[in-house]
């Protein structure tokens, strides 16, 4: 199933979407990737650091990040704030995957534009609903 969010992004097949998975936390790489290998996801880029992050933002195309609001080099939201300002990926779905809950924190993604911002521990199903506002997923 897929839902059309905004007037300006067509809904697309996971299959065919980009994806960068960025998050210090191996283990949370790992189980990210796995929920969106789950529902059709196959082109997944992975870093660990904010400015690789950022970097791949800025040279390449992606259709989804899901990001970790802390990590070395830059956090999260600068990496949202960057992202909004490039031509290349300024409507990219960003996903704040944090154990960031403050409401500070949520206000904060929101003015900067974030798509979606999910509490850890991440719950696959919530994940999997809201993937699905954005793509054709295979559930």
């Amino acid at each position: 199933m897929s839902i059309l969010t905004t007037d300006t992004q067509e809904p697309i097949a996971a299959s065919k979407a980009k994806v960068l998975v960025a998050d210090d936390e191996g283990t949370m790489r790992q189980m990210l990737q796995a929920i969106l290998e789950e529902v059709g996801f196959t082109d997944i880029t992975a870093t660990k650091e904010g400015d690789s992050t950022l970097k791949k933002l800025l040279d390449e195309h992606y259709d989804l990040i899901v990001c970790d609001w802390d990590m070395p080099g830059a956090t999260g939201n600068e990496i949202l704030k960057q992202v909004r300002k490039s031509e290349l990926n300024k409507d990219i779905t960003f996903f704040m995957c944090t154990g960031n809950s403050s409401a500070e924190a949520v206000k904060e993604a929101i003015q900067a534009g974030v798509s979606n911002y999910i509490v850890k521990p991440i719950n696959t199903d919530t994940m999997i609903e809201k993937l699905s506002f954005y793509f054709e997923l295979y559930t």
